[in-house]
């Protein structure tokens, strides 16, 4: 109940207290008076009724008389200090009045106005701790607050089941309200201790979350399976990266007989067109339209096309973004880059796809070059060595089916052209292979996956609602953190709407814009609630009292009210919103671990692949780098090797 149900009525329908006690208190200073000032003959009558008034009166008149001698010999101090004693009185029985009537009252038979709390204590917690309490198939989120006996408030752990988890989790909060520290970090060391595979991708990208990430791999014993992808490597060879390949297509095997005839195939590769039409999505073409449809075909055959080139032997060779910028300018131009598109196109498997390509160049004619070369200045802005692996320390195939944890080190404020587009290919080339796991169920992996991305906004792209939707079945579980629902709506918001709907534990952290938190608390929704309203009187002395009426209606109210959210602590603080309401949560951060020692990355050097720079170009080898292994430094903030700390046993 609020002050905003109080209905205010009056003037009252019966004479006050106080107006019946002062004309009484009147009414005998009168009768003092008098039988003061009567004839003292007549106060000595027989009569009953004449000698009535000094017999009741006696005892009240030498007082009476002292208070009226020294008020007559003082006549202004007297003034003055019955002005003073009125005055307090009436302050007093004012005061009197509203503690009885809407205090004392009201809480003895409950119609007592209580301002609803928006804001629950903040606590500090050991995290570690309590999560080694967590029960198995869930995750420790925080304490919540609840109310006991004698109003005593106790603490009870929150814990997330394994199923709600693959219904994916929504992080909003500002900046510092401590969505990576107290949400992203915590969830990720609980998949490392249950050893799920994980993959972790930030647009801040700072080199304090690569020690994080070691750290917490080093004490759920999981080193070996870490991955470091740091986009800041990108053109600066003393950056220490893992290394990735964008067209990563899985290639052709065979067998050979002893006479080195091919005798069998043992795995025909995968199929090149859902990566190309991966990368081919985030690569920005142009306006035209004609041009991008030309472009779209032309790629797609070209990734068929050099997925079909072999060896002697007849296995497929592994190609990249740099092979396929060679042959796309070899597309009506001469020379070397010519040559390099003819011999793929004579020596590749993919028949079909070498006639599609060369009856589009046909069919375009000089109107070739200006169709590809918005295609040509988007495959060139992905030529750095980081992203064009021919032996990939990591692709996603592995990542599922070996439990394998990656951190994609993504700092879009640096690189606003490829931090987004390579968030967005990671996160489609996870929805590609994923759904693997949907169509061979018993052949493939089905643990869970705990993708987890930092500033989502990003990222963001329409074809992640089909992850939502659809990767649950294959364990994948999403946990979305960004600042506010406003940053998707820049994509549409239909596509904030879906992510929004697609998401059922969400994690609302402190906002300080009202407006923001009232349309966070509006698509948190409403409920029915009952509603008390109590009536109001005008009392004595500008007073309005209760009067003990009430009525009660039901009424739509937020869930959680753009208060409760305003109100949230600076950081630590959140309301965690699943299908059963809202809940206060007080979240808590890991301590601080060392994380600064080397892992190891495969050799790249003389590695297996369709090389055209360095077979038509005569290009030096970009990925001659001739680093050991075992003695690449852990990052750009150190070289040391430090000892992992203890383990945290789950």
């Amino acid at each position: 109940m609020s002050n905003k149900d109080v209905k205010a009525e009056g003037p009252p329908d019966s004479v006050s207290p106080l107006s019946q006690f002062l004309l009484l208190s009147l009414c005998l200073v009168a009768l003092l008076e008098l039988t003061l000032r009567n004839n003292p003959a007549s106060t000595l009558s027989p009569n009953p009724i004449v000698s009535l008034p000094y017999r009741l009166l006696a005892p009240l008149l030498p007082a009476y008389l002292s208070v009226r001698q020294w008020c007559v010999e003082r006549p202004f101090l007297a003034g003055a200090l019955f002005l003073a004693a009125l005055t307090l009185f009436l302050v007093a029985y004012r005061y009197g009045l509203i503690v009885w009537y809407n205090h004392l009252l009201p809480a003895v038979t409950g119609l007592q106005l209580l301002p609803e709390s928006t804001q629950f204590k903040q606590l500090h917690y050991d995290l570690i701790a309590e999560i080694k309490k967590r029960p198995p198939g869930s995750k420790f989120v925080g304490l919540t607050p609840v109310r006991g006996r004698f109003g005593l408030t106790t603490w009870t752990p929150l814990y997330i089941t394994d199923e709600e988890q693959t219904m994916h989790r929504h992080v909003l909060g500002e900046t510092g309200s401590g969505k990576t520290a107290s949400v992203i970090w915590p969830s990720v060391l609980q998949d490392l201790l249950d050893g799920n595979g994980v993959l972790v991708i930030s647009a801040k990208g700072s080199d304090e979350e690569i020690i994080e990430i070691k750290a917490l791999c080093a004490v759920s014993s999981r080193v070996p399976q870490l991955r470091v992808f740091a986009l800041p490597a990108w053109n600066d060879d003393t950056i220490w990266s893992h290394r990735y390949n964008m067209v990563w297509v899985r290639p052709r095997r065979v067998e050979l007989t002893g006479t080195g005839a091919v005798s069998k195939v043992i795995h025909p590769g995968d199929d090149p067109v859902p990566v190309a039409q991966r990368v081919i999505s985030v690569l920005t073409l142009g306006e035209n339209q004609f041009y991008d449809t030309q472009a779209e075909i032309m790629w797609t055959n070209m990734c068929r096309l050099l997925h079909g080139m072999v060896d002697a032997q007849g296995n497929g060779l592994i190609f990249t973004m740099r092979d396929l910028a060679v042959c796309l300018k070899g597309i009506g131009n001469t020379g070397a880059y010519l040559q390099a598109l003819n011999h793929c196109l004579s020596k590749s498997l993919d028949r079909e796809a070498a006639r599609e390509i060369a009856a589009q160049i046909a069919n375009l004619g000089k109107d070739v070059q200006k169709c590809m070369s918005g295609l040509i200045g988007a495959v060139d802005k992905f030529r750095s060595p980081l992203v064009n692996a021919y032996n990939p320390d990591f692709t996603f195939e592995d990542l599922l089916e070996r439990d394998q944890v990656l951190y994609a080190q993504l700092p879009s404020n640096l690189y606003p052209i490829q931090a987004p587009a390579l968030g967005k290919v990671l996160l489609m080339d996870l929805q590609q292979q994923a759904s693997l796991r949907q169509v061979h169920r018993t052949t493939r992996n089905q643990r869970f996956f705990g993708a987890h991305v930092d500033e989502f906004y990003t990222f963001a792209e329409m074809r992640i609602i089909d992850s939502l939707n659809k990767l649950r079945d294959a364990n994948v579980r999403f946990l979305l953190a960004h600042q506010s629902i406003a940053d998707l709506e820049l994509v549409s918001k239909e596509f904030a709407t879906g992510v929004w709907d697609n998401t059922l534990w969400k994690d609302v952290l402190r906002q300080g814009n009202p407006a923001l938190c009232e349309q966070v608390a509006k698509s948190i929704g409403t409920h029915q609630v009952h509603q008390s309203t109590v009536r109001r009187q005008q009392g004595a002395l500008f007073t309005s009292l209760l009067t003990g009426d009430a009525s009660v209606k039901l009424v739509e109210t937020f869930r959680l009210h753009p208060n409760q959210i305003k109100n949230l602590a600076r950081r630590g603080q959140g309301w965690c919103v699943t299908k059963q309401g809202p809940v206060p949560v007080n979240y808590s951060r890991l301590p601080k671990l060392p994380g600064s020692f080397p892992l190891s990355r495969n050799v790249q050097a003389g590695t297996r692949g369709l090389r055209l720079e360095e077979r038509f170009l005569n290009a030096t080898p970009f990925d001659a780098d001739g680093t050991p292994s075992t003695t690449s430094p852990a990052n750009s903030l150190g070289k040391s090797r430090t000892a992992p700390p203890p383990v945290v046993n789950p």
